[in-house]
């Protein structure tokens, strides 16, 4: 990594970003889509439309599961979610029965993704130097891939070679998540850059052998990157295709 005139220089052979707080604001992002679904939650598992209805009833089963209940009431598991969604719980019957509200809400036209106004041209940018681009989130996969393709700025969708999410990878917290993505990738973690707005998450790839970017956009100067190399704009970043073999 060279840093010169403020900007930073990375040769990577992939380059892989987080969504809130690093490519879309967070209010929009996480607390949006989470809102979402949460106001449709009930609705769903009480009332599941015929298209959803094999989906709905594995969260059921898996939830009745969770909790020791295998004859709860479908009013009791949406309790149940609702407890979860209330406290942030990364479960998998949970953000598997987001994801499909969410979907259903792009579908509809009442859901719509944004990015901060920097991320079109970065990502062209580096594509265009050779780079390609992944997603990391714990949003479920094929809600990551609906957020771009419906982004209000462009569509966003072709910009991504495939995405990961906390379900097929691990916590992003977690150095074993980044050695999966690098052997998914056939990459040596050296030639890897991580680039996140959360500390404990650019630590983690640290500790699997990445480089790391922290990105800490403008009046969010509470966001503690530790000693990780640090941008408050895609534009401070360069990207070069890493051909060293």
């Amino acid at each position: 990594m060279v840093s010169t005139s403020g900007r930073h220089v990375v040769a990577a052979t992939a380059a892989v970003l987080d969504i809130a707080g690093t490519m879309s604001p967070p209010a929009a992002f996480a607390n949006g889509l989470d809102s979402y679904a949460r106001t449709h939650l009930v609705d769903t598992v009480v009332r599941p439309g015929a298209a959803v209805r094999e989906v709905v009833a594995d969260v059921v089963a898996d939830v009745r599961r969770a909790v020791g209940r295998s004859d709860a009431d479908v009013r009791d598991v949406a309790q149940v979610l609702e407890r979860w969604s209330d406290e942030d719980r990364k479960v998998a019957p949970l953000r598997t029965l987001q994801g499909l509200i969410c979907q259903q809400g792009f579908a509809a036209g009442e859901l719509t993704g944004t990015v901060f106004p920097d991320v079109p041209p970065a990502l062209a940018r580096w594509r265009a130097a050779g780079v390609p681009l992944y997603v990391y989130s714990s949003c479920p996969v094929r809600v990551q891939r609906l957020w771009f393709a419906h982004c209000v700025e462009a569509d966003l969708a072709s910009a991504f070679t495939a995405h990961f999410d906390t379900r097929n990878t691990g916590a992003k917290t977690q150095a074993a998540a980044y050695v999966r993505i690098a052997e998914a990738l056939d990459s040596a973690a050296e030639k890897l850059v991580f680039l996140s707005d959360t500390c404990a998450e650019l630590d983690a790839a640290r500790t699997a052998g990445w480089s790391t970017i922290g990105v800490r956009r403008r009046g969010e100067v509470h966001i503690e990157l530790g000693d990780h190399p640090s941008i408050n704009s895609l534009d401070g970043l360069d990207l070069a295709a890493d051909r060293s073999g």
